[in-house]
């Protein structure tokens, strides 16, 4: 799966004023491996509970997890989802999560996107808003969708398929 092309171009700040770029329609995808012998999601705060495994209010996790253009386990990496996520409901499971998204390879090898917001896992469709970003994203802000690909309840990995469109500035 090829992505969209970039052409983004530094400006001199002293003397342009940045000017609205088109639209970028992105499909990702990251994989999450909480077990084994690599996890890229670490526990770094459990939850005041007895449970077993900690899924409970207030647990938090650091996380470094493999971008690739597609859900495929073997598709190309091209960038690091990396960042916390807590469990911040009471209720319904959803993590309150801080992403950013940072791309080593491709068109947008050094650019970063930033996502802050609620993720209500058990939903279907879930939204989260782009704050920020930078390199051929800078000054982005748009909406990533997220989809749950696969879960593995035993072993607490999942792949997550993220959908990001893009408004931003050059």
């Amino acid at each position: 799966m090829a992505l969209p092309l970039a052409h983004s171009q530094c400006h001199d700040a002293e003397n342009s004023v940045p000017e609205l770029r088109p639209t970028i329609a992105l499909p990702v995808a990251a994989r999450r491996w909480k077990n084994g012998e690599n996890p890229t999601a670490v526990l770094i705060a459990p939850a005041d509970t007895t449970k077993p495994v900690s899924l409970g209010f207030g647990s938090t996790y650091v996380m470094d997890d493999p971008i690739t253009v597609s859900p495929d386990p073997s598709s190309e990496i091209i960038g690091r989802a990396q960042g916390t996520f807590s469990f911040a409901s009471l209720g319904d499971p959803a993590l309150a999560m801080a992403i950013t998204m940072t791309f080593t390879t491709g068109p947008y090898n050094g650019s970063t996107l930033t996502i802050l917001g609620n993720n209500p896992i058990t939903h279907a469709y879930r939204q989260m808003p782009i704050l920020g970003g930078t390199g051929a994203f800078q000054l982005a802000q748009g909406i990533a969708t997220v989809n749950t690909v696969t879960v593995d309840i035993a072993k607490l990995n999942d792949i997550l398929e993220y959908h990001v469109v893009i408004l931003h500035y050059y």
